[in-house]
């Protein structure tokens, strides 16, 4: 079995996991390897009895809930498949690790927040009350006033926010970017006092983004998050955004080309005065790197994959990004 489609089942079959088998404890199992190859809903069933067996000093049975819920077991069992068969003992030792993970909070409220979703009625009288749980989220403020209107168009409705939330997030896949919108096509050298002038004109911040044709996470980056709905219209509406490719061999004018006082190199191309910029001013020489200035070029943030790869994270950056210029 795939592991696409070993997870696709996993997760389908989730809901009937109460089923009761033979009592057994962690210790009997623990070095058994798991195999992927399920024949039928009870070796399934067993796979998730064995699992809510972890149970003990280090994890809780709201653990072993959030660990059942999806994601995090499977990003645990699809490393485990690259690398070597996983046994019910790597599966634990690896959840136990993302417990201590300062990120893990932050998490499990989301879970508890989504749970709580799934069964409230979308009553726009209890907004005031109800948004404190997206608040978990660390949902963006535009995402937020987005769901709030939602719910206030259908306070008639007798649906659950987890129904109402269904259609919004299909909506919202539909509105996804084309792979050749503008937003992200080739932008040109960076001009620092052009970009100031226009900050200062439409009272919006920069981003920057500097990124690479061949640059393998900077697609992924697009195609997962910078083209999500939300933060595509943010990117538009609030921000000056300037992606920079540090590998265009396109060759500046000649009376443009110069010697970097940083590298000493000639800088003759589009991409070598980029980098030289990204190296010279900010100190990093990877990519997708995000940082966003003032109209004075003081920083306002900074994000990168390793850390922003997701498309909440990423509405995080925004957001705090969105306040400090504010402020």
């Amino acid at each position: 079995m795939t592991q696409k489609a070993f997870l696709y089942f996993l997760f389908i079959l989730l809901p009937f996991s109460n089923v009761l088998v033979a009592q057994e404890s962690y210790l009997e199992f623990k070095d058994s390897v798991i195999d992927f190859d399920f024949k039928n809903d009870e070796d399934m069933l067993v796979f998730i009895h064995h699992i809510k067996l972890f149970v003990g000093k280090d994890l809780d049975s709201t653990d072993i809930e959030m660990l059942l819920s999806g994601p995090i077991l499977g990003s645990i069992l699809v490393k485990g498949s690259n690398e070597q068969p996983p046994t019910y003992r790597y599966v634990y030792e690896e959840f136990v690790k993302i417990k201590k993970t300062p990120n893990y909070d932050m998490i499990l409220k989301a879970h508890v927040a989504t749970k709580q979703l799934e069964v409230i009625p979308a009553n726009y009288s209890n907004w005031e009350s109800d948004k404190q749980l997206f608040l978990a989220f660390n949902i963006a403020e535009a995402e937020l006033e987005q769901i709030r209107v939602l719910v206030e168009k259908n306070s008639d409705s007798t649906k659950t926010y987890k129904e109402l939330l269904a259609g919004y997030r299909a909506e919202k896949e539909t509105k996804k970017i084309k792979k050749d919108d503008s937003l992200f096509q080739f932008y040109g050298s960076i001009d620092t006092d052009s970009l100031q002038r226009l900050s200062l004109a439409q009272h919006k911040p920069i981003l920057l983004y500097f990124t690479g044709y061949s640059c393998v996470n900077c697609r992924k980056i697009e195609e997962n998050v910078l083209k999500d709905a939300v933060i595509y219209t943010s990117l538009q509406q609030d921000f000056i955004f300037v992606p920079l490719y540090v590998d265009s061999r396109e060759e500046l004018p000649a009376k443009e080309q110069y010697t970097s006082k940083f590298s000493h190199r000639l800088i003759k191309t589009i991409g070598d005065k980029n980098v030289d910029y990204e190296q010279s001013t900010f100190d990093v020489v990877y990519q997708p790197f995000f940082v966003c200035l003032t109209e004075n070029g003081s920083v306002l943030g900074k994000a990168s994959y390793e850390k922003q790869h997701d498309v909440m994270s990423f509405l995080r950056f925004l957001t705090d990004c969105q306040k400090a210029y504010n402020n």
